[in-house]
């Protein structure tokens, strides 16, 4: 760490790759190695060291959310959802983690399990716009009305949501009601 401290980040990753020789299982050795990996774009490598961590515990949420984004951001939505839900026995109280594949089962089209993802994740968190407005699309998708218009007005009474957001959740209660 003192080495990420003075900015000698290749004798920082070597060393940390070291450490992880010794101790696999040290998360946060594992977790500042991904970091720096992912800050240098050597994403290929990020991703078999977080595999590789998954592998040792399955219950890292974190490096399971991680990996799913690394593989979002390469274009493969339908991997990042498998690492998911290979990894959602052991996120069943992370609000985000179950919102974050919420929305990728809606882009898969998988609307009524995304719908119950956001319910999940609004039981557990129910203060996030942009949940209330990912409910309502799946619900709209599903073509359950009423409920689309609940999470909407939902997702409209609360603070955080862009502009363009609210615009975006205005349109969709105009084209309901």
């Amino acid at each position: 760490m003192s080495l990420v401290q003075r900015g000698r980040l290749d004798e920082a990753i070597a060393g940390l790759r070291s450490a992880l020789e010794l101790a696999p299982d040290h998360a946060r050795a594992r977790q500042t190695l991904v970091a720096l990996l992912v800050e240098r774009r050597a994403l290929a490598e990020a991703q078999a060291v977080l595999e590789e961590g998954l592998r040792l515990d399955p219950a890292q949420t974190g490096f399971a959310s991680l990996l799913a984004r690394l593989h979002l951001d390469r274009g493969d939505s339908g991997r990042a959802l498998s690492v998911l839900q290979a990894h959602a026995a052991y996120a069943s109280a992370n609000a985000e983690y179950r919102a974050f594949t919420a929305a990728l089962l809606q882009r898969a089209g998988r609307n009524a399990e995304a719908a119950d993802e956001f319910r999940s994740a609004l039981v557990i968190n129910p203060a996030v716009g942009v949940w209330w407005m990912g409910l309502g699309m799946s619900e709209q998708a599903l073509g359950h009305r009423d409920a689309a218009l609940a999470a909407y007005r939902q997702a409209r009474s609360m603070a955080g949501l862009s502009p363009d957001l609210v615009a975006f959740v205005d349109r969709r209660l105009r084209l309901l009601q």
